[in-house]
């Protein structure tokens, strides 16, 4: 038990046999704090190379949420979004949209009636690297179905077909892929009288 003395003026005495508490005025709890937080006595210099060096604790993977998630049995999967083409992305405020330098590819499909039974189908693509292009037509057919084009970012190229429609009055409908992928497909509808003459 450590015993303290006040004068008459309320100040601290310091006891006769413990001077390090006695320079505290009375006040051990806060030499504690000190000592605790910064491992030393105030006054006294302590060399950072003299302080306890401890290893940081390292996770267990087999122990995380991560692991349990990687170990499940997957029964089906599907790409909701490959991110190969631009249609389903937008930019809003600063940043820009920009293509990758090995599959990027974006098409846009028009078409046009060149004469009775016969329609000229238009893919306007964009993107970078070499390509294959493919077009499926229904009610009709459509001679070198198959394109290719080596594009260059910022650039855009045009690929023509002629579709001969097999029967004017039912639709017709073409699917354009690009690389085989069907998930990148391309589609367009209508019927040969529905579209302007090209003049």
């Amino acid at each position: 038990m450590i015993h303290q003395a006040r004068n008459a003026r309320g100040g601290c005495q310091r006891p006769p046999q413990n001077p390090t508490v006695g320079a505290f005025c009375g006040k051990p709890l806060v030499l504690a704090l000190l000592v605790l937080s910064f491992g030393v006595l105030p006054g006294r210099a302590q060399d950072a190379s003299s302080w306890p060096q401890r290893s940081l604790m390292e996770a267990t993977f087999e122990n995380s949420m991560e692991y349990r998630y990687l170990s499940k049995q997957v029964y089906e999967s599907s790409v909701v979004d490959d991110m190969e083409a631009e249609g389903s992305w937008s930019v809003s405020g600063i940043g820009t949209i920009a293509y990758t330098t090995q599959c990027a590819i974006d098409l846009q499909l028009s078409a046009q009636r060149l004469e009775a039974g016969v329609v000229q189908v238009e893919a306007r693509v964009r993107g970078a690297g070499a390509h294959q292009v493919e077009l499926r037509a229904f009610n009709g057919s459509a001679s070198g179905s198959q394109g290719a084009v080596n594009l260059t970012a910022g650039q855009e190229q045009t690929l023509t077909w002629k579709l001969s429609v097999a029967s004017v009055d039912k639709p017709w409908a073409v699917v354009v892929i690009p690389d085989g992928s069907t998930s990148d497909r391309k589609e367009l509808s209508g019927t040969a009288g529905d579209l302007p003459a090209i003049e």
